[in-house]
């Protein structure tokens, strides 16, 4: 389960930070540009589709299980 957990974790940081990197600077651009890409940034820990719907339930379902078993 460890693997598993780490493997999705794995998948949605270094989705997260491609899109930090194509963000680049954020604070030279403008508020609204700004706003519109922290606003996607977010959007990839949301279920808007079936790829990210599944990693949420997998994140989920481990928390569930971790509460009867913490390691």
């Amino acid at each position: 389960m460890r693997f598993a957990m780490q493997s999705m974790l794995d998948r949605v940081g270094s989705r997260l930070l491609e899109h930090v990197e194509r963000i680049g600077d954020l604070g030279s651009r403008p508020r609204p540009e700004q706003l519109q890409l922290a606003t996607g940034l977010l959007a990839e820990l949301l279920p808007l589709d079936e790829h990210r719907r599944a990693e949420v339930t997998v994140f989920l379902d481990f928390n569930t299980a971790a509460r009867g078993n913490p390691a």
